[in-house]
């Protein structure tokens, strides 16, 4: 029993790391700042993260040792969930240098062959501005006949009107109130994209 008990406080240790590190990556990271090409953008918040555009894809996310592991819950039933594993080179405030650990991982970054991925160098988006929203509105078209059009208005209370057209989930008009936490989270990101 004491030799287990003697590795308790390393344990602990290993344990509060784990800790400061996925608190220490929580944020906004891009992989340059100097070109518009290639862009990749990876938003860590708590658990939760959104990787490669910053759009859409909302997974969680863990960090054990040096490991940066993103799981990925796919959208239909058939599909088999994946886990993207990274190697985190360094973490700083101001850099996150990512190896891809697995075959897997690294053909997330397939449609991005001209980016050095190995390590894949993402630097901290840093606030730019403090300017408050009033309203904000997005719409999109059906492109080449397979994206999803719609409109969507957010105003600085929450209220929100949204239309769905062809190819999205909802079609029709709906509107509605969105919650204060979101509302707040998404004049951070504008505070910092602006």
């Amino acid at each position: 029993m004491k030799k287990i008990s003697a590795w308790r406080p390393y344990m602990a240790l290993i344990i509060l790391l784990s800790c400061n590190s996925q608190k220490k990556v929580n944020g906004d990271w891009i992989t340059s700042k100097n070109t518009t090409e290639n862009i990749l953008i990876f938003s860590f918040s708590d658990s939760t993260c959104s990787y490669i555009y910053p759009y859409g894809n909302f997974s969680k996310f863990h960090i054990q040792n040096d490991t940066l592991t993103i799981e990925v819950k796919e959208r239909d039933a058939t599909s088999n969930n994946q886990e993207y594993q990274f190697l985190i080179n360094k973490l700083t405030n101001k850099e996150l240098h990512l190896s891809p650990i697995s075959a897997v991982t690294s053909k997330l970054f397939h449609p991005f062959r001209n980016l050095d991925t190995n390590p894949l160098v993402l630097h901290k988006i840093v606030k730019k501005n403090s300017l408050n929203f009033e309203r904000i509105g997005f719409y999109s078209t059906t492109c080449f006949g397979i994206c999803p059009a719609m409109y969507l208005e957010i105003d600085k209370t929450g209220e929100f009107i949204f239309y769905g057209g062809p190819h999205t989930e909802q079609q029709g008009y709906y509107s509605g109130k969105i919650s204060k936490e979101v509302i707040e989270l998404l004049s951070k990101k504008l505070i910092k994209s602006l």
